[in-house]
């Protein structure tokens, strides 16, 4: 039940990355407002950081586990063994793994079951730091194969890891729209303005600009648009809207069933129309399920056991976020559910052994943040229309955060 398969020290270092997005995002919104500009919608921004919540907690052991197949087929398959770090073998892995990333995402919009882990990254109609943590939580194990062609070269694990992670880092600052053209640098490397293009739904922008970090990709494959026209962010596609990060990543595979000549109802969803109760309800949900990630990644040891335990809370969680941004009416009794389920989840793994003070101190303060949320809510539909579900009489909805392609 304790068999550990993440150093802890990977867990410490995603913590750190995850801190420094949500730093990130802070200050993108603060200078976003001293310059007079508005870049987030707080519904939406909440939906975004939740589904990248959802992806880390779902993919927690997707780099141990790729790691030991990535062994295997250096060990077994490797036509040559590259270990030393060189000005050539890292350009060459950098090259190699900025082209693949380039077909791989093309395909990824080229067909429709790999464009149902894909899609989520492209739900929002805003444009933020928030939507690059937009992440399906079946996308990661979509795209593998890309890393495995490295293996069978015979580059080291550690030389692809960092050229994956600067990569990921260089695709981050990609999404804002407080960024504008920047000259010659256009002409070789993806830029915000770039990227625009490639959230656009636009006509002229669809499918365009696949790039990681070198835009030559698509100027040599033709794929290439530069951005003329203010964009609208979205796919094209309609889906049925909601701001729960669980449906978001549910309904593009449940859209597969059906035919793409029958679009997908339209629901309406609340945006920042909803009341600050409700907002503040949201954001103290995601803040409980942020801290029992936090508590996963930092935990010693990282045991999967504790991950199977704590996985379901945090869906949970996340799934009654999602209610309530959407404009649900409140539902004490399921809030209180969630908290009965962490209280036996802290029960499981103190019985199992597997329990650690981190873990206790994340289920116990995200219970209590739990239980605000949920008082707040019910007070505000209690006192304001208790007939509208959290949503105050008057309140008309805005566009659809959650088209499809």
């Amino acid at each position: 039940m304790g068999y550990t398969i993440i150093p802890s020290d990977e867990g410490v270092a995603v913590a750190v990355v995850v801190s420094t997005y949500l730093g990130a995002v802070g200050v993108e919104y603060a200078v976003a407002r001293a310059s007079g500009r508005s870049v987030h919608r707080l519904s939406d921004s909440l939906a975004n950081l939740a589904c990248g919540a959802a992806h880390q907690i779902a993919n927690l052991y997707y780099v141990a586990l790729v790691a030991c197949g990535y062994e295997v087929l250096r060990r077994h398959f490797a036509i040559t063994r590259i270990e030393r770090f060189s000005v050539i073998t890292c350009a060459a892995v950098f090259l190699l793994l900025d082209v693949i990333y380039y077909w791989e995402h093309r395909l990824l919009h080229r067909y429709r079951w790999l464009w149902a882990s894909h899609v989520v990254h492209h739900q929002s109609r805003e444009f933020n730091f928030t939507v690059a943590l937009r992440v399906s939580i079946l996308q990661v194990w979509m795209t593998t194969l890309s890393i495995l062609p490295f293996a069978i070269l015979g580059f080291s694990p550690a030389m692809v890891l960092t050229a994956a992670v600067v990569s990921k880092f260089y695709q981050f600052w990609l999404h804002t729209r407080l960024i504008g053209r920047l000259g010659v640098l256009e002409w070789v490397f993806v830029t915000p303005s770039h990227h625009r293009v490639h959230h656009a739904r636009n006509p002229r922008y669809l499918d365009k600009n696949f790039g990681g970090m070198l835009i030559v990709w698509d100027r040599i494959f033709g794929t290439f648009e530069l951005e003329r026209e203010p964009p609208e962010y979205g796919a094209a596609e309609p889906v049925a809207a909601s701001f729960n990060p669980v449906l978001a990543n549910l309904r593009p595979w449940l859209g597969l069933r059906r035919s793409t000549a029958a679009p997908a109802p339209q629901l309406a969803p609340r945006s920042d129309t909803a009341s600050v109760a409700v907002r503040v309800s949201a954001l103290l949900r995601l803040v409980a399920v942020v801290g029992v990630l936090m508590a996963m990644l930092v935990s010693e040891p990282p045991g999967i056991a504790r991950w199977l335990v704590l996985l379901p809370v945090s869906f949970v969680w996340l799934w009654r976020q999602g209610r309530v941004l959407d404009g649900q009416r409140a539902n004490p009794g399921a809030d209180m559910a969630s908290v009965v389920l962490a209280v036996g989840a802290g029960l499981v793994l103190a019985v199992t052994g597997t329990a650690t003070p981190v873990v206790n101190a994340a289920l116990l303060g995200g219970s209590v943040l739990i239980v605000l949320a949920s008082m707040m809510v019910g007070r505000r539909v209690t006192m304001e229309d208790p007939d509208r579900g959290g949503v105050r009489s008057g309140d008309t909805p805005t566009s659809s955060p959650c088209p499809s392609r």
